[in-house]
């Protein structure tokens, strides 16, 4: 049949099948000894469904940093600085705003292959039906972004440790923690990220400290960011303290202490 004749039917099945799926959402919600988050933002979406007195059987646990990295030494003089963004370029992940703001500072500041270069390892080429390449062409960054295709995690892992700055894409994924940002952090390599001004991701950047975080659409913006990035030297330190509490033993002893008791 057409179409335009299946459409009253699908919509009924769709609104019938969302209601049975957050039927089975309250079910598991009530049920559960402990209902565990990854993040504030998905434990904020989720403590509605129950009524605060069933609410004390909810926790935050963050996936956590795996390993961190001694304090990296000075950078040895020779070569240039890379920033490297390691991942797939999808949903709100757009470089474009990025590159057209690397392009104005790298023009303004006279800077070569000589000195800086960027590189996207792993699904980089696209953004969607954009061409990064282009883009970076574009830009004015033509010769200093590379890209490499995937790699296995062991040797993203090497990239990533090996980096100046670590270019982090999470806009559009407001209540996520990317676990790209918790291998970042462990690091201690300098991040910059562009993120949902209310989200996750710039919510512990600010916390963390020491990194830069693009909230907006605004290209002066996004200029500042990469100059402090570039610039950033001793003093401006991530806060210690918090790179504790984010590694995952750290996190899971929580997780163990509340079960505990």
């Amino acid at each position: 049949p057409p179409r335009s004749t299946l459409f009253p039917y699908t919509t009924l099945f769709r609104s019938l099948t969302d209601a049975i799926a957050r039927w089975l959402e309250r079910r598991c919600l009530q049920r559960a000894s402990w209902v565990v988050s990854v993040s504030p933002g998905i434990d904020d979406l989720l403590r509605p469904l129950l009524p605060a007195n069933q609410r004390q059987r909810f926790l935050v646990v963050l996936n956590g940093i795996d390993a961190l990295a001694p304090r990296p030494p000075a950078r040895p003089g020779g070569g240039p600085r890379r920033i490297l963004h390691v991942g797939s370029l999808y949903q709100g992940r757009d470089p474009r705003l990025f590159l057209r703001a690397l392009g104005a500072v790298v023009r303004r500041r006279g800077l070569t292959a000589q000195d800086l270069e960027v590189l996207f390892v792993g699904h980089g080429r696209w953004y969607y039906d954009c061409s990064v390449e282009q883009a970076a062409a574009e830009a004015g960054l033509a010769g200093l972004v590379h890209f490499h295709d995937w790699v296995p995690h062991a040797e993203s892992r090497r990239f990533v440790e090996e980096a100046d700055i670590l270019l982090l894409l999470a806009q559009g994924q407001p209540a996520q923690i990317p676990n790209k940002l918790y291998e970042y952090l462990g690091t201690r390599n300098r991040i910059l990220a562009f993120a949902d001004a209310a989200g996750e991701t710039a919510r512990m950047l600010a916390t963390v400290g020491g990194h830069q975080v693009v909230t907006g659409a605004d290209q002066a913006e996004a200029e500042r960011a990469v100059e402090r990035v570039l610039d950033a030297g001793p003093g401006q330190e991530p806060d210690e303290a918090v790179l504790q509490a984010l590694t995952t033993t750290r996190q899971f002893q929580s997780l163990l202490d509340a079960i505990a008791r």
